[in-house]
């Protein structure tokens, strides 16, 4: 909101019409073995690279390091941004003789993005 005596470009902010930050509940449980993606690199042309660690848990994202896969209330599998404050549900897709791939809806809008196993770890 803009006070009436702020001349210029600046003005002065008003905190009580500042949005509001949504908070990320606690962490859930340790995703489950059966329930983690296969290791290894995942592309997708328009979002880049997702590299799953050995561990099936730990993530890079372009160049985002720290994002984490989690268990969400039911089990299945949440991509986790915790710089962002973002989750994302997953489907894991592998069958047991064709390369691996994951579903991520990263925007409501459209279809969730595929990304495809390039390399294991």
């Amino acid at each position: 909101m803009v006070s009436e005596a702020s001349p210029g470009w600046f003005y002065v902010f008003d905190a009580q019409a500042a949005p509001t930050l949504e908070v990320l509940p606690a962490p859930h449980p340790e995703l489950p073995p059966n329930r983690r993606p296969p290791p290894g690199r995942y592309t997708e042309p328009g979002y880049g690279t997702l590299e799953v660690a050995g561990d099936g848990l730990s993530v890079r994202f372009n160049a985002c390091d720290n994002a984490r896969f989690e268990a969400n209330e039911n089990g299945f599998p949440e991509l986790v941004f915790p710089d962002y404050r973002a989750r994302f549900p997953v489907t894991v897709q592998a069958p047991a003789h064709a390369q691996p791939v994951l579903d991520i809806p990263f925007e409501p809008a459209v279809p969730p993005i595929r990304f495809h196993w390039e390399a294991g770890p």
